[in-house]
């Protein structure tokens, strides 16, 4: 199939001499062909490669040329297409550059806003939380007063008690 294929792709080109005959470049590329059909053939019990793999084994790829079968694809370089192409992508990347600068920015200012009023309601809850503690000690020093003034009526009164069973 491959080697077909070769046949095929030299019979286009004027590789073959006048008299039928195919010159020395030819005549060895078609016989590196034939072996590589019959390794692959040898080793899978089938020639597994394309027409392009074997092309490129036996021609060797070098940037877009192939020797033998000439240049593949290229575009045309036309250096005002490719400035105006240049122009116009480095304007689409700086107003992408310009918009995600903005969009950063726009980012950055709704966090500290975020990040403010976050602080400022920690403060607050701290300075609630200071100020319930400072209550907490202030209920707490006026039980202790009040129980500090129970416990002397309580021993007046168990005295008052004591000094009325003594004179009983």
């Amino acid at each position: 199939m491959v080697v077909d294929a070769f046949v095929h792709h030299m019979s286009c080109f004027p590789r073959r001499k006048k008299d039928g005959t195919w010159d020395e470049y030819a005549y060895a590329k078609f016989e590196e062909f034939k072996k590589l059909h019959a390794d692959e053939i040898a080793k899978h019990g089938v020639d597994n490669l394309t027409t392009e793999e074997a092309y490129a084994k036996v021609f060797e790829f070098s940037s877009s040329y192939i020797k033998g079968l000439g240049a593949g694809p290229r575009y045309p370089h036309n250096r005002k297409y490719d400035e105006e192409f240049n122009n116009e992508r480095h304007s689409q990347l700086t107003q992408q550059i310009d918009h995600l600068q903005q969009e950063s920015a726009t980012r950055e200012a709704s966090l500290r806003v975020e990040i403010d009023r976050m602080v400022a309601d920690a403060k607050k809850r701290e300075d609630e939380a200071k100020k319930r503690e400072d209550e907490a000690r202030e209920r707490e020093a006026k039980l202790q007063q009040e129980v500090a003034s129970i416990k002397e009526q309580l021993a007046q009164v168990l005295a008052a008690l004591r000094a009325s069973q003594m004179t009983n």
